[in-house]
């Protein structure tokens, strides 16, 4: 027999995948067949061994699939199952899967689970329409969880089928929280509406919307018109009042009330709930007008005057304008005269209207209204007139006429009886100041010019002395002209006013404007002159010669006349400037250039810089242009500049006169001071612009050339031209940085629009090319297809930065644009093709993404987790996903493998301590599954654990643990051995190998072992049994030496000298030839 193992042997090392593969194969051959749970788990265990070590995905998902076939209600194994026939698109399988699954799933939670990913699967994938049974038991099972319905909404909506999509909806918010069950109903409501055309159904569902919430805007505006349209005036009003008590909005509040109050009074006809909620309405907004206004109109409608009045001066209180107050004082004077009988009331009413606006028509027409009503106002007017005809004396009949007619004058309706009490206080004295005044005046008002005239012409011959009738000549004139458009009658008045006075220049000059009016240049000539020879001043001699000089020459064509008029203006001034100009113009027009620019020449002493050099400038033009002298021009454009030193037009002719001449540092040296003094963004823009050209290709000075261009930008940031200059010097230094500026800039400058796509198109190139920044160059690609999102040639390298970059899904857009746009079917098709590949990766992905946000939402959702294990098991941490699992899991097998797959993923993450303890709990979750104790034991072992690790070889020595028996003796050795070495526990570890000889009583190494336990003890009874049954389990090679040495026991330490000789007898039996037996 071996000797015994050292106590102080290290621990084992820990298994490696493929040794506990092979050690797990064997446990499951050994497995009773009806435990086909037990095998199944660890055929699960397997797998996770399989994956963990790299293994081929096939090899995994047979050894899933072994244990789904070996234990159809095993739903972990199912589930992981579905995720690799989910990668083939077996959908079919997937369905038998969920079907297995659901047979044996109890509980309705996971049933309504597993139904509707069923419903899921046929209606994404095979488009069959039990899809909806699906969905519909799933609801029913779990009628509070929102996943069944949501998905039976997007089915039934899908198909268009809206009378389902509500009812399944309306189900829903049966079972749902209050907020839930109302946006449900909200959702129900609007398909039975619009979808349906159901109004009398949707409204119950609005109703009950608004029971839960009365200021749900939505369903407050769909109450309002379903029951506008149903004629269920009451209802609404209630809902609005409703609303208008719940809502803190005051705006709101007061809204609610006026409506309701409004369609009380005119649908209803309901006048005491009308006023009610009018009320109301103004008691929110006492400022508000409109509840007001709404009121009096209720009453008036009821024939209630006095609460139509009260109402209306309630009203009243709120205006602002005077105009405002006085029209309402009118409509409750009328109130209280004719419908109270309160005129007194309504009389002092008007008149303190007629005190704060006595201007106001409709005031003062009530207001005698009244008076004439109770005689007032035609006493008073029939008197005044009755006297002042009974008046003998001419001159206070007429000032009582008078009287009596700015009376009537006060009442636009007696206009007329004004007027002829006027005219008639002139009949009786012709010289009445104040009615001709006042007659004037109504004519005016009246607009009746002619008559006006007439009076006016009447009066003259009246006038009391020269000075009376020049003013009235000169009104008469302005009538006769302005409102009569009678030339002739004014220059007939005129002239007979000059004869009065001929010394009155302003007569004549007004006689000048009408003979130009009527053409009669003649008379108008003549008038200048006349006017020149009262002038005795030089300067304003010559101005009116000047001015019949301009008649004689535009409106005469008479040169000749002209020219003597103008020589005369300077004969009277010999520096008139515009007699010179016009003598130069003449000049020109018959093309006499040079006495053109002698007189030119002698209108510029005098004039202020800035004209001189206009002057100068203009002259300059001729003398380059018509007499071809451009060293005169140029001259004279330098004497502009001496007297005007920044002026921009003579530098502008004077650069172009060197630029003509190629006198290019010239040219430069004036483009330079014109840039530097021109006032307007764009010509100094475009000025330096060329002055850059010129630097940088006619005088080689590109760095002073780019300073103009970046100038012009300074002056207009978006100018063009500045910026293909500053591209043309930069593409000439290969300054790349530089440029990406220009053409972001350019870009920028550019209104949104196909004119930025050129800029765009270089920008993207020098960033992803010369500056390798394609991220950067991306973002302008997307700028560049937004403007031109159909050019192949931005689409094309759009795609090749897009891929470079990895950006799949918006590559894939651009090759579908590519492929819409191709005429070639071939290069289409290539494209589609690509696209859809590139799509269905992404999608995938966003699948995930979407899935995960979900798990994120709603961590203890069943489907969630399902749908991320079984579709995108990549889209979510492992061991997030792993955690979420098991916080739904209920079974221990089923957790304990879990556990495991946990602790594998954080072995990966590098988390060894946390490794440990899930695999310790998966073990103490679970004591009977195999795979989470030996995972556990080994972790204890690691950590130098020996008494956990001494009770996990202990339970990994149960029959109810490990199935083998040579398993169970490998696990219950290694016990003893720690209990003795680590734990020194000496009477554990003989137990342990005493359960260990229990188990494998042919092992000889336990044999041994326990032997020497007990012969430490001295327990040779127990030896001696140890012996008999280590020999009868041996195999018969073996036999002899146990059989010699149990016969020693019995004759040295028991004494029992027959015992030990039938041993030997039998042992002789087995090997006649034992010499040591003989002897």
């Amino acid at each position: 027999m071996p000797p015994p193992p050292s106590p102080s042997a290290p621990p084992l090392p820990a298994a490696t995948a493929e040794t506990e593969i092979a050690f797990l194969e064997e446990e499951i051959r050994a497995i009773d067949p009806a435990d086909r749970r037990r095998a199944a788990l660890l055929h699960m265990e397997i797998a996770r061994l399989l994956e963990g070590s790299g293994a081929a995905p096939s090899k995994v998902e047979a050894r899933v699939k072994l244990a789904a076939e070996m234990c159809p209600d095993l739903g972990l194994a199912q589930r992981a199952l579905r995720r690799f026939l989910r990668r083939r698109k077996a959908w079919d399988d997937v369905l038998q899967s969920i079907d297995r699954e659901l047979q044996a799933a109890g509980d309705a939670e996971t049933r309504a689970v597993l139904l509707v990913l069923r419903g899921r699967l046929l209606r994404d994938a095979l488009r069959r329409p039990e899809a909806a049974d699906d969905f519909e038991k799933a609801q029913t099972l779990a009628p509070a969880d929102p996943s069944a319905v949501e998905a039976l909404r997007i089915l039934h909506i899908a198909e268009g089928e809206w009378a389902k999509a509500a009812a399944a909806l309306e189900r829903a918010a049966a079972a749902a929280d209050p907020a839930r069950a109302t946006e449900l109903r909200r959702e129900a409501a609007l398909l039975r509406e619009h979808a349906l055309d159901e109004p009398q159904a949707a409204l119950g569902l609005w109703e009950l919307v608004l029971a839960a919430n009365p200021t749900e805007p939505q369903a407050l505006a769909a109450a309002e018109r379903l029951y506008a349209a149903a004629g269920r005036w009451l209802d609404l009003c209630q809902t609005l009042v409703r609303f208008a008590h719940a809502t803190p909005d005051p705006a709101a509040k007061h809204a609610a009330f006026l409506r309701a109050g409004l369609l009380a009074a005119e649908r209803l006809g309901d006048t005491p709930r009308a006023a009610e909620w009018l009320e109301e309405a103004a008691r929110v907004r006492p400022d508000a007008p409109e509840p007001l206004d709404a009121l009096a109109e209720v009453h008036r409608r009821a024939g209630d005057a006095a609460a139509w009045e009260a109402a209306l001066a309630r009203r009243a209180a709120l205006a602002v304008e005077p105009k405002e107050q006085a029209a309402f004082a009118v409509r409750r004077a009328l109130i209280l005269a004719e419908r109270l009988g309160r005129r007194s009331e309504a009389v002092a009413l008007l008149r303190q209207a007629h005190a704060d606006l006595p201007a106001d028509p409709a005031v003062t027409q009530a207001l005698l209204a009244l008076l004439g009503a109770e005689g007032q106002t035609a006493e008073r007017t029939a008197l005044l007139l009755l006297e002042a005809e009974r008046i003998a004396e001419r001159a206070p009949r007429a000032e009582a006429l008078f009287r009596a007619g700015e009376a009537c004058d006060r009442v636009p309706e007696a206009a007329d009886a004004a007027r002829s009490a006027y005219e008639r206080a002139l009949e009786a004295v012709p010289e009445h100041r104040g009615a001709f005044d006042a007659l004037q005046r109504l004519h005016e008002r009246a607009r009746n010019w002619k008559a006006l005239a007439d009076l006016l012409a009447r009066r003259i011959p009246l006038a009391a002395d020269d000075a009376e009738r020049r003013t009235l000549l000169r009104r008469l004139a302005s009538v006769r002209e302005e409102r009569l458009q009678d030339n002739d009658g004014a220059i007939e008045t005129l002239e007979r006013l000059h004869e009065l006075h001929p010394q009155d220049v302003s007569v004549l000059r007004d006689l000048q404007r009408l003979y130009a009016a009527t053409g009669r240049w003649a008379e108008h000539v003549a008038r200048l002159k006349a006017e020149a020879e009262q002038t005795a001043g030089a300067e304003p001699r010559a101005q009116l010669l000047a001015r019949a000089g301009a008649v004689l020459e535009e409106r005469l064509d008479d040169q000749a006349g002209a020219r003597a008029a103008y020589e005369a203006a300077v004969q009277a001034k010999s520096d008139h400037r515009p007699a010179l100009e016009a003598l130069a113009r003449l000049a020109a027009r018959a093309g006499r250039w040079p006495e053109h620019l002698q007189f030119l020449d002698r209108t510029l002493p005098g004039l202020p810089a800035a004209e001189q050099a206009e002057r100068l400038l203009a002259s300059a033009r001729i003398a380059a242009e018509k007499l071809g002298d451009e060293k005169d021009a140029v001259a004279r454009c330098r004497r502009a500049l001496e007297g005007y030193p920044g002026h921009p037009a003579a530098l502008e002719m004077l650069a172009a006169l060197h630029e003509r001449r190629k006198e290019w540092r010239e040219f430069a040296e004036v483009a330079a001071v014109l840039a530097s003094v021109e006032k307007d963004p764009p010509r100094q823009a475009a000025t330096r612009v060329r002055l850059g050209d010129v630097l940088a290709e006619r005088l080689e000075q590109p760095v002073e050339a780019e300073s103009q261009y970046r100038a012009a930008l300074s002056a207009v940031p978006g100018y063009e031209p500045a910026f293909l200059g500053l591209e043309r010097v930069l593409l000439r230094t290969g300054d790349w940085t530089g440029l990406r500026e220009v053409y972001r800039a350019a870009a920028d400058a550019v209104p949104e629009g196909p004119a930025r796509a050129p800029w765009l198109c270089k920008l993207a190139a020098v960033l992803a090319w010369r500056l390798e920044r394609r991220r950067e160059a991306l973002g302008v690609m997307d700028q560049l297809l937004a403007v031109a999102p159909d050019d192949p040639a931005a689409l094309r390298d759009a795609l090749l930065l897009r891929v470079a970059d990895k950006q799949w899904r918006e590559a894939a857009d651009l090759l579908a644009r590519l492929g819409a746009g191709s005429a070639d079917p071939a290069v289409a098709s290539a494209c589609l093709k690509e696209e859809a590949s590139l799509r269905e990766a992404q999608l995938r992905q966003e699948a995930g993404d979407r899935l995960a946000a979900a798990l994120e939402r709603k961590p203890d959702d069943r489907e969630t987790i399902a749908l991320c294990a079984e579709v995108a098991p990549d889209a979510v941490s492992p061991a997030i996903l792993l955690a979420r699992q098991l916080a739904v899991t209920a079974d221990p097998p089923e957790r304990a493998l879990l556990r495991l797959r946990l602790a594998l993923a954080m072995q990966d993450a590098g988390e060894e301590t946390a490794l440990f303890g899930v695999g310790d709990m998966a073990a103490r979750e679970a004591s009977t599954f195999l795979p989470a104790v030996r995972l556990a034991r080994q972790a204890a072992e690691r950590q130098e654990d020996w008494p956990r690790a001494v009770q996990l070889l202990e339970q990994e020595g149960s029959p109810e643990t490990t199935a083998r028996p040579a398993a169970r003796v490998e696990a219950l050795l290694r016990a003893a051995e720690l209990s003795a070495a680590r734990l020194g526990d000496i009477a554990r570890a003989r137990d342990l190998l005493q359960r260990a000889f229990d188990a494998g009583p042919a092992d000889e190494r336990v044999a041994a072992a326990l032997a020497a336990r007990l012969r430490e003890d001295r327990d040779w009874a127990g030896l001696a049994r140890i012996l008999r049954r280590h020999a009868g389990a041996v195999e018969p090679s073996h036999r002899p030496a146990v059989l010699f040495e149990l016969a020693q026991v019995l004759r040295e330490h028991l004494e029992s000298p027959a015992d030990a000789a039938a041993v030997l007898d039998e042992l002789l039996a087995v090997d006649p030839r034992h010499a040591r037996a003989h002897i």
